[in-house]
């Protein structure tokens, strides 16, 4: 297994890594630094797919880049909200985590695609009466819209 990493170095710059012994690798950035780094947020994932999400962050956060791996800060805290937004979003209304897990195994068939925009719509509180008031907010449709958009596309 290796591990996706964001560390922070202070309130500074954050270093999104991958890694096979996340603590070696803490322990050793930590050496080379005079900044207290600290852990953010990881993910473990196979080999393959921990290459892949490590380029795909490092993709979506090119305009934050400092150089390397460092990036500036305010939209990764930003995402990274978000993410537990949705870890909190799915208890709400465990539809969404279906939509995402059909999102997962769709592929790229158009058919299911516009489809699902229509059913995450309802469960994030647009064309409801009474939807989560967590849910009711334009942030939790981009969230929601965000990740099942994710889930879609990483299979195209």
């Amino acid at each position: 297994m290796s591990y996706i990493y964001f560390l922070q170095a202070g309130n500074g710059p954050i270093k999104i890594g991958m890694a096979s012994n996340l603590d070696r690798r803490i322990c050793g950035l930590q050496t080379a630094s005079h900044h207290h780094l600290k852990l953010i947020h990881s993910e473990e994932h196979n080999k393959a797919l921990a290459r892949k999400k490590e380029k795909y962050y490092h993709t979506i956060f090119d305009h934050y880049r400092v150089r390397g791996e460092w990036f500036y800060p305010e939209g990764i805290i930003a995402y990274l909200e978000g993410e537990s937004f949705w870890k909190k979003m799915i208890v709400w209304e465990p539809e969404l985590k279906v939509i995402y897990e059909e999102a997962k195994q769709a592929g790229a068939r158009e058919s299911w695609y516009k489809d699902y925009k229509a059913r995450f719509k309802y469960f994030v509180g647009f064309l409801r009466k009474l939807p989560p008031r967590e849910l009711q907010t334009c942030e939790a449709y981009e969230i929601a819209y965000r990740k099942i958009n994710e889930a879609f596309v990483s299979h195209i």
